[in-house]
């Protein structure tokens, strides 16, 4: 007859060891300890919905029935004692946290309960009466519970009024999920009125307690998948984000491997160059002094092409020259002390020495602001710009005459150091030797007898005063070479030598 209850109390339990395995599995994430107390209240819930279920099937005796109120009795309380302290403690759900009035209130709600059901006063002796709902099916006996249970009663409904205005505050100043919540203790206080109604014979109707259980767990448990779903999402989003920032990372650091070995392999050259340059450069000397004095001496006359062969041996060694003195004023360390020197100071003496080289070019402007002093060789600071402002003279050769132009700037960086670019309006860098830019006889302009050492002179000079030479394209087309030098630092005076 008591089939609906059953499946009822059945149905209770099994949503609610659902909600208890699920809450267990989350609470062993870190962070979320305080689910612990979650899994403890929908498992004592899921208790009390088993012990009704198991009631129903039993003989109803009134040892039965005792047994059975008392234990219902202490898993009520257990119950009522977690939602305090879920309540009022913080994230961690640590005891210690609880304020003392709520720990009070736990062990008076427990105490109570306990001092009741294990006297066995839990039920009177009076006589029996059965509950009969026809429209339900339902039909069972119960014994009244005894005057003493009012006072653990008292206690669990003192607590959940507790918990019921603090949901209410937090529901009032929009705490996600406090509405929620709120409605669930509304819920249970419904049922459990109702159940109380029935025991005192107010009223016949099956015991809605256990679903007010359900309502006041459910609630919390959805907010805390909700909660656990959110975190796991930005979980994902955080892991994307490291991964793609690890990328960056990696490649930076492949960049900055690339650049030490590059720089090694500067420094290597370096040597290697002064080296060969010393020992090409007496018997080259020999070699042009020799030419020369050929060429000066009477030939045979059935020697027509004699002297252009004299000529053009004496433009090539002569071209050997020039490319040994490069690799030496590159390699061989300067015996000028270092002295406090302004980029925007240096470009006037560059453009004068460069003045042959620009007398093609259309217009040379500059915009020269202010810039920290740097502890420099002025000399090879201004052969730098000069090698520069050649260059660039060079790019814009294929503009028509007046057509190509050339511009110096000086600034000051965000981080304080002295910046100085060149800019024209040339062909820019070919992507297919981009890589290799700065390395010695790496050049754009191999057809037009370039050897290739100006931009490895200038990276020289930029790593011996340890600033950088970044190379790059200009939008609108021609390119950029820039120049950043750290500025000399107020405890360092001038006079020690460069590198």
């Amino acid at each position: 007859m008591n089939q609906l209850l059953i499946v009822l109390s059945t149905i209770t339990f099994a949503s609610l060891a659902g909600a208890t395995l699920a809450m267990l599995a989350v609470s062993r994430a870190p962070g979320w300890e305080k689910v612990r107390i979650v899994a403890g209240l929908t498992a004592t819930a899921a208790v009390y919905a088993a012990i009704n279920a198991t009631s129903f099937v039993m003989v109803r005796t009134r040892a039965s029935v005792e047994l059975v109120t008392s234990i219902n009795l202490s898993v009520a309380a257990l119950h009522v004692a977690g939602w305090v302290w879920y309540t009022f403690s913080d994230e961690s759900g640590r005891w210690a946290s609880l304020p003392r009035r709520a720990r009070w209130l736990v062990g008076a709600v427990v105490t109570t309960a306990l001092a009741v059901t294990l006297s066995g006063l839990a039920i009177t002796d009076s006589a029996v009466r059965v509950i009969a709902v026809p429209s339900l099916g339902v039909r069972y006996p119960i014994w009244a519970a005894s005057a003493w249970s009012n006072i653990p009663f008292a206690a669990i409904v003192l607590a959940l009024a507790t918990c019921l205005r603090e949901f209410f505050r937090r529901w009032r100043r929009g705490v996600p999920g406090a509405g929620a919540q709120f409605a669930g203790f509304v819920v249970f206080f419904a049922f459990a009125s109702e159940e109380v109604l029935v025991s005192m014979g107010v009223m016949d109707f099956i015991w809605l307690a256990e679903f007010g259980f359900l309502a006041l767990v459910l609630p919390v448990s959805l907010q805390m998948l909700e909660r656990f779903v959110a975190d796991a999402r930005r979980l994902q989003v955080l892991t994307s984000a490291l991964t793609a920032e690890v990328e960056v990372v990696a490649e930076e650091r492949d960049a900055a491997r690339e650049a030490l070995a590059a720089q090694a392999r500067f420094a290597a050259l370096g040597r290697m160059a002064g080296g060969v340059g010393h020992e090409i450069n007496n018997p080259l000397q020999v070699l042009l002094l020799h030419l020369e004095e050929l060429r000066d001496a009477p030939l045979r006359e059935d020697a027509p092409d004699a002297r252009e062969a004299l000529e053009q041996s004496i433009a090539a060694a002569e071209r050997i020259g020039r490319i040994v003195a490069g690799m030496r004023a590159y390699a061989a360390p300067s015996s000028a002390p270092l002295e406090h020197v302004r980029l925007d100071e240096v470009v006037p003496d560059a453009l004068a020495r460069s003045a042959a080289q620009l007398a093609h070019v259309g217009e040379v402007r500059t915009s020269l602001a202010p810039v920290p002093p740097v502890l420099a060789d002025r000399e090879r600071l201004t052969q730098a710009v000069v090698h520069a402002l050649t260059n660039a003279a060079l790019a814009v050769e294929w503009h028509a005459r007046g057509e190509g132009w050339i511009e110096l700037r000086t600034r000051t960086s965000s981080t304080g150091d002295a910046v100085l670019e060149v800019a024209d309006n040339g062909r820019g860098y070919p992507q297919e030797i981009r890589p290799h830019l700065g390395e010695p006889f790496v050049t754009t302009r191999a057809g037009a007898g370039s050897a290739g050492l100006g931009l490895f002179f200038i990276r020289g000079v930029v790593d011996a005063h340890g600033g950088a030479l970044d190379l790059e394209d200009r939008r609108g087309g021609g390119a950029v070479l820039r120049v950043v030098l750290p500025p000399a630092l107020a405890d360092v005076a001038p006079g020690r030598p460069a590198r």
